[in-house]
């Protein structure tokens, strides 16, 4: 990953990042059930630039794993 990736968090808007949060959750959920509630929380907090979009994916990845 470069530091000039346009989903960055200091490449990208508030805007911008909620909006690649809808577009990715829309694509998702044509073959997987919506996201949970602790996915949506941890989508928002990149949204308002508290995490990076690659730490959320991680920490979903995570809280997955104790399900399987």
């Amino acid at each position: 990953m470069t530091d000039n990736e346009p989903w960055l968090i200091k490449n990208s808007t508030k805007e911008e990042r909620a909006k690649m949060v809808r577009e990715s959750i829309v694509i998702s959920m044509l073959d997987a059930p919506a996201p949970t509630e602790k996915a949506m929380e941890l989508y928002q907090k990149y949204i308002d630039g508290e995490m990076e979009i690659e730490e959320v994916s991680q920490e979903i990845l995570k809280n997955y794993k104790k399900y399987i």
